[in-house]
């Protein structure tokens, strides 16, 4: 049974979130800040977290950040986050997004779409867990991608990405020399139930190429304005 750690202060909305999953035979621990998450997390990892980005100690944006260094520290996958807002600027989304949320869900919510959301995240998750861990390695120039456990490198360098950035870019090194169209991207990676903002791909790939490119790596991911993305070496 797939577990949800739901980090939401707002007695009335985690209630709902809780009672709602639930009904979805999933298993729901509630907590009402940053910290407690965070200590939830470190005892045991869920298998999704629902993050409100409102919280009375610490952002869910730092919160966030700091679920994604416990992940590195680790070595596990990154632990999928759908974060709740109430603020309504593209901004706001995209710092979450930044932060390393898989995805976002303005407040106020349907329910339906917030169970939706949770089912899509966690399929996906189940697909991402091969039982027998594939061998297979892409390699592009000086990066390494090892699909089955999920490792990839930068020459000698181990590169961290979230579990949305990691499927873009395999998909972009499946096709590399070729160029996708954003909303291939979009339709192929988040899939054809998506509700929210296409600004998305956009964003994850400027992710993916700060973190490709931390070391001062040459760039791999070119935008081919009006076209979309490619992965190739720079001329």
């Amino acid at each position: 049974m797939a577990r949800v750690l739901v980090v939401e202060d707002t007695e009335d909305i985690a209630s709902l979130i809780r009672h709602s999953l639930l009904r979805e035979g999933l298993k729901v621990d509630v907590v009402t800040d940053g910290t407690g998450a965070l200590v939830a997390i470190a005892i045991d990892p869920p298998d999704l977290v629902v993050l409100d980005l409102m919280l009375p100690d610490i952002s869910g944006v730092d919160v966030c950040r700091k679920i994604r260094g416990m992940d590195e520290d680790h070595g596990r996958p990154p632990t999928p986050i759908l974060m709740l807002t109430a603020l309504s600027s593209v901004s706001d989304r995209v710092t979450g997004l930044e932060a390393g949320a898989d995805d976002y869900l303005m407040k106020p919510f349907a329910v339906a779409e917030l169970v939706a959301r949770v089912r899509v995240i966690l399929r996906r998750r189940r697909a991402e867990t091969p039982s027998a861990v594939s061998s297979e390695v892409l390699a592009y120039g000086d990066l390494n991608v090892e699909i089955g456990s999920r490792i990839v490198r930068r020459g000698d360098r181990t590169v961290f990405l979230t579990s949305r950035e990691f499927e873009v870019l395999v998909f972009l090194l499946r096709h590399a020399n070729q160029v996708i169209p954003r909303e291939t991207l979009l339709r192929r990676i988040w899939g054809t139930d998506f509700f929210g903002d296409s600004n998305v791909v956009a964003v994850t790939i400027a992710s993916v190429r700060r973190a490709l490119e931390t070391a001062g790596e040459s760039r791999l991911i070119q935008t081919i304005r009006g076209a979309g993305y490619v992965l190739r070496h720079q001329e």
